[in-house]
């Protein structure tokens, strides 16, 4: 179907646009300069359109959630698809699935209709931890993180603890500091040629230098310590403020195993933009959400959902962007500029949100996972429950896979 929207306020930070108004085209599920004889014209009444927001940190994955889901529970799935699609999100990127639960995972979040999915599975530094301080142990490592990625079909890794600590005082020998585990990571980062998600610890700044940054992205930052990261995102550093979860605005870190209460009611987008907002569809009820949003404009909004988490994700080519050859995902809010509530919305194409009611259209959607030429040889013995062909699930069951090369230049 080809496409009008016009007297839209066009909002992508990619491109330089704050506001201005303008008008967008789509045609055969992909963003054009122009058509001549449209199917169908939006009006969009000056609201703004950005393009479909990118979840970088869900938690529909995790054991828990797979278990329920396993046993048919699937009304938090449906609850969660419904609370993306509200808010103008597109694509949905789950972190720190264990390799036993990413077939399961990937079967359910196939069933999420409106979204395009991403794994990323978890690397526990544990399973790795005689070779953190071995020589050669990168190059080891390297072909557990491929087998890793290629048998959870992952769009990258996520690193939960970036230590390896034992309580029992024989396997000390074995433990790892932060900073040595940091460096372990980067180097599986620049084996792979991607950037890792990694868990935010206030311990981990210190070693945040400038090579560091463009090799990893810190998930889980609170709002002040995203504040005192400016060389990290100066040297192309990308982290997300995780809105619902552990690290949540209502509790962050003050060390490890150190929780401390945050202030609530405050907004949680810094002033300059810096950082992406990850969970916040799961967040709760819409005076939740405006709480989150309070005081964030259109642009700053579009930055945090769309621009940065691409970038991260290493989409930026045809996710986050209006720009002529990305994919047609546009999420239309109202001319009142409610940002909890999408008016209109395009998944590829297809309007699936249509004056703020979902319209039960199928459109078309994608499994997204990174390509890499590492070989996968997982590191030590890897029970046979785990191996890619006794994965629960065959690839006939996903949707429709799509390899990409990230660029972790952004």
């Amino acid at each position: 179907m080809r496409i009008r929207i016009e007297n839209a306020a066009l909002f992508d930070p990619a491109r330089g646009l704050s506001g201005e108004r303008g008008e967008l085209f789509i045609d055969a599920g992909r963003i054009v300069e122009r058509i001549a004889k449209p199917d169908l014209v939006i009006d969009a009444q000056e609201g703004p359109a950005l393009a479909g927001g990118i979840e970088l940190g869900a938690a529909l994955a995790s054991p828990l959630m797979v278990h329920m889901m396993a046993a048919g529970h699937l009304a938090p799935l449906r609850d969660a698809a419904g609370a993306y699609t509200r808010l103008g999100y597109t694509h949905l990127n789950v972190r720190g699935v264990p390799l036993w639960a990413a077939g399961a995972a990937h079967y359910w979040l196939g069933k999420l209709g409106a979204l395009d999915v991403s794994v990323e599975p978890l690397l526990n530094l544990s399973d790795l931890d005689l070779l953190i301080k071995e020589d050669g142990g990168v190059e080891r490592g390297l072909g557990h993180a491929a087998f890793l990625m290629s048998a959870g079909l992952g769009i990258g890794l996520s690193v939960g603890e970036p230590f390896v600590r034992y309580r029992k005082e024989y396997l000390s020998f074995r433990q790892a500091s932060v900073p040595e585990c940091l460096g372990y990571v980067v180097g599986l980062a620049r084996g792979l040629g991607l950037r890792l998600s990694v868990a935010y610890f206030p311990e981990l700044a210190e070693s945040l230098t400038q090579d560091i940054a463009r090799w990893i992205h810190l998930a889980g930052v609170s709002k002040e310590a995203a504040l005192d990261l400016e060389d990290f995102f100066k040297a192309g550093g990308t982290a997300d403020i995780e809105v619902a979860g552990p690290r949540s605005r209502l509790g962050l870190e003050a060390g490890l195993f150190s929780p401390l209460n945050a202030r609530r009611g405050e907004p949680l987008l810094p002033p300059d933009g810096t950082v992406a907002l990850a969970g916040l569809p799961e967040s709760g009820d819409a005076k939740t959400l405006s709480e989150v949003l309070k005081g964030a404009d259109p642009a700053g909004f579009a930055l945090a959902t769309r621009t940065i988490p691409a970038t991260g994700l290493g989409l930026s080519a045809e996710k986050g962007t209006l720009g002529p050859g990305s994919v047609a995902d546009v999420a239309i809010f109202g001319p009142e500029r409610d940002l909890t509530r999408c008016r209109y919305l395009f998944k590829s194409g297809v309007l699936v949100v249509d004056d703020y009611q979902p319209t039960g259209l199928s459109p078309e959607t994608r499994t997204y996972c990174f390509a890499t030429d590492v070989p996968p040889e997982p590191a030590g013995d890897i029970p046979g429950s785990l191996r890619r062909e006794n994965l629960s699930v065959s690839h006939g069951s996903f949707s429709p896979i799509k390899e990409v090369r990230r660029d972790v230049g952004g």
